[in-house]
C-alpha cells in the first residue's frame, strides 16, 4: 500500500492513501484520514479523493522549509478544487496546524487546529521529498480536473 503518513504523533495522524494518478497534468489523487486521539474522546475525519498536482505537493515541500527558516508565516495545501487540507501557521510564539474539511456544496465545514513544534513541520518536508512517486512512470487513468491550487 502507498501511504503517504504526514503526520502521525501520539495524538494526530494525517494521511493520504493513494488511489490514482494523471500523466496529461502530472496529478495524484489521495483518500485522506485524520485522526485525533486523546485518552477520553476520538476524533476521525476522511475526505475522499482529493487530486493534487505534483508541483503543487512540490511547491508545499519547499514552502515548509521556508516556513521553518522564518521566511513565511503561513502556508496552505489546497487540492485541485481549491479546498484546503492543510495549512501552518507560525507566530513568534506558537505554530498552528490546521487540518481543514468542507465540502463543495458549501453546507459543512470543519476545522481542526492544535500546537506544533518546529521539529514536525521539518518531518512533514521530510516525508513529502521521501514519498516514492512510483505511478507516475506508470500507465494512468484519465481525468479531467481544474487547476490545483498552493497559497502562501
Amino acid at each position: 500500500m502507498n501511504d503517504l503518513i504526514l503526520i502521525q504523533d501520539d495524538q494526530a495522524t494525517l494521511r493520504l492513501d493513494f488511489v490514482d494518478a494523471e500523466s496529461r497534468l502530472p496529478s495524484s489523487c489521495f483518500n485522506v484520514c485524520f485522526v485525533w486521539q486523546m485518552p477520553s474522546e476520538q476524533i476521525e475525519m476522511k475526505r475522499k479523493e482529493l487530486w493534487f498536482e505534483d508541483s503543487t505537493l512540490k511547491a508545499f515541500e519547499t514552502s515548509l522549509a521556508e516556513l521553518n527558516e522564518g521566511k513565511r508565516n503561513e502556508i496552505s495545501l489546497q487540492d485541485m478544487s481549491q479546498r484546503p487540507l492543510l495549512s501552518i501557521i507560525k507566530s513568534d510564539e506558537d505554530i498552528k496546524i490546521c487540518i481543514h474539511s468542507k465540502d463543495l456544496s458549501g453546507m459543512g465545514e470543519m476545522l481542526f487546529e492544535w500546537s506544533a513544534y518546529p521539529k514536525e513541520i521539518e518531518d512533514i518536508q521530510e516525508k513529502l521529498r521521501d514519498y516514492p512517486a512510483w505511478w507516475r512512470n506508470q500507465q494512468v487513468s484519465s481525468h479531467n480536473s481544474g487547476g490545483s491550487a498552493f497559497s502562501v
